[in-house]
Order: C-alpha cells, then structure tokens, then sequence
C-alpha cells in the first residue's frame, strides 16, 4: 500500500488534520505523521482526525537517519501547510527521491511552477483538493516520481547545476 507522510515539528499551521481528512478519502494510502509536538500545540484533534484516515502517529523527534528513512520509504510527502515562509521537508524530500503534494501558498508555487511527476500542488486548507492532488501523484509510476524528485524540481526551476558551475569557475 503506498505510504504517503507529513514529518516535522507537530504545529498547527502545517495542516496535518487536513492530511487526515484527505488520506480518509483514499482507499489503500497509509498516513505517517512523525515529529516532536510544538509545545502549544494540542494533540487531541490530530489523534481524532489520524481515527478516520487510519494513520499513524510518532510524538517525538526523529533522529537524522529516521526522518531520511520514512522520507524515502514514503511514496510521497504531504505539506498542507495553512502558512509557510520555508520548507526544510520540500528540499529534504526531493533530496531523498521522494515527490511532494503541497498546498498552493506563494512559497510553495515559487518551488513548484506545474504539476509533474516530482510534485503537485492543491487548494490550501482543501481536503478533497489535496486527495485528488495525491491520488494524481500516486497514479504516475513510482520509478518516474522518484527519478523527477532525485533531478529535483528545486533544481530544474532555480538551476542549480548552472549556478554551481558558474561558481566553481569562479574559485
């Protein structure tokens, strides 16, 4: 069954009840929600939500190596973030070959120009929107989603292999 996960600090802003609400939609997806709980932030609902969509909750911090490991075990990483000024997980998941569906906030679209097979983006605080979103991800072959996010979106959009050169040209 393909494994879809929302990993990092616990806080309210990043959505993860509506990440419930979608995965609940989908027959067959499995939800991991892993990290430390943000101090203020109550665990109560998400445990309710994480009922509905059959899911999975770690409470606590995750070494290095275990949040590589979910990442690149998940078929994709969910970011429902109701609010962003900067995603750590984006650049970690491609990185680790793992695509990503985010919702459609200015970061996340600067990162994410069109729909591919390294990503998708979805109406921001839509559960249906964000089912739909995943469900199109996990309908492109898993060998063509983990190529797209190891060559890297970030790196297609912004360049980056231009950017090195010209650096090291430089040195």
């Amino acid at each position: 069954r393909p494994v879809v996960s929302c990993l990092g600090y616990l806080r309210g802003y990043k959505g993860l009840e509506i990440a419930c609400k979608a995965v609940a939609r989908l027959e067959g997806v499995q939800l991991v929600i892993a990290g430390p709980r943000f101090r203020r932030y109550d665990l109560e609902p998400l445990r309710r939500a994480l009922r509905s969509a059959q899911g999975v909750l770690i409470d606590r911090r995750l070494s290095d190596q275990e949040f590589a490991d979910f990442t690149a075990a998940s078929d994709a990483s969910l970011l429902p973030y109701t609010a962003v000024t900067t995603s750590g997980v984006l650049v970690s998941s491609w990185s680790l070959g793992t695509p990503v569906v985010a919702s459609d906030l200015p970061l996340f679209q600067e990162f994410i120009p069109e729909a591919g097979p390294a990503a998708r983006l979805f109406a921001t605080g839509d559960p249906i929107s964000l089912a739909n979103a995943i469900a199109d991800l996990l309908a492109v072959p898993r060998e063509r989603r983990v190529a797209a996010a190891q060559v890297g979106a970030v790196g297609q959009h912004h360049r980056v292999p231009g950017v090195v050169a010209a650096l090291v040209a430089d040195d």
